[in-house]
């Protein structure tokens, strides 16, 4: 499903800064990369079609590697920007402890977003996006059903007979990313494209707040980072090992 709105935005390019925020460009740079690290975790259809394994076990590698804080969302130079504005925003972002740095060689290859800067980037965004605490509903309802059987596939979680077009019920899957990106809840896909859910922790933390005005683009920003790294990753290959999907099995 494309999150992507359709229809279109009148962007707007001069933002006021929050308190406590980053500057009007750093604050964009953290909905980037809340953006692209949110495109990483957004549940993946399989199929047994070859383009989509191929580009599944790197894709899971990256989520691991990014739950385990050792990889995150590249920034590294790329030659077609202002490397020195690029960097000082970079820095601004660290010294303001909204994002931690991953350094090799030197230099900043990737950036992850700390509980205070994910709060602030989620705020940015606006109301499009859950916290940890308002996802809680559904952590509670996939307890509930992993009681009485597992896996627990989507149209069990949500209550709903899902038929027709992945798009028409997609948007319950916004509820569950936070889960998602913080590890408390893992998403796969069975040979038949349907998303199976397995909690990884039995209680959830208190999730970090942060209240600041959304951006005026923030939301439209945000579905760009979105949209351009699924299609990125969508594209990759390799791998340490062959992706094998969950068998189909009934009653999910």
């Amino acid at each position: 499903m494309r999150r992507m709105k359709n229809r279109l935005f009148d962007l707007e390019t001069s933002t006021g800064a929050a308190d406590g925020a980053a500057s009007p460009s750093g604050q964009r740079l953290l909905v980037e990369i809340l953006g692209r690290r949110d495109g990483l975790f957004w549940p993946w259809r399989t199929t047994t079609a070859d383009s989509d394994l191929e580009p599944m076990r790197a894709i899971q590698e990256r989520q691991q590697a990014n739950l385990e804080r050792k990889q995150g969302v590249a920034v590294k130079a790329d030659g077609k920007h202002d490397w020195k504005k690029a960097s000082a925003i970079r820095l601004e972002l660290i010294g303001a402890k909204q994002v931690d740095a991953i350094v090799s060689g030197g230099q900043v290859q990737s950036l992850l977003l700390t509980d205070l800067g994910e709060a602030l980037a989620r705020s940015l965004v606006g109301p499009r996006l859950k916290t940890v605490d308002e996802a809680a509903i559904m952590f509670t309802r996939l307890q509930q059903c992993e009681a009485e059987r597992k896996p627990v596939g989507e149209g069990r979680l949500f209550g709903k007979t899902l038929a027709g077009s992945p798009s028409d019920w997609e948007h319950w899957f916004e509820p569950m990313l936070p889960l998602l990106t913080a590890g408390f809840v893992r998403a796969t896909s069975d040979t038949e494209g349907r998303i199976v859910f397995a909690s990884t922790v039995s209680t959830l933390p208190m999730a970090t707040r942060f209240d600041a005005d959304p951006l005026q683009d923030g939301d439209v920003l945000y579905l760009q980072a979105f949209e351009a790294e699924r299609l990125a990753l969508a594209k990759l290959s390799g791998g340490s090992e062959i992706y094998v999907p969950l068998p189909a099995m009934a009653g999910l």
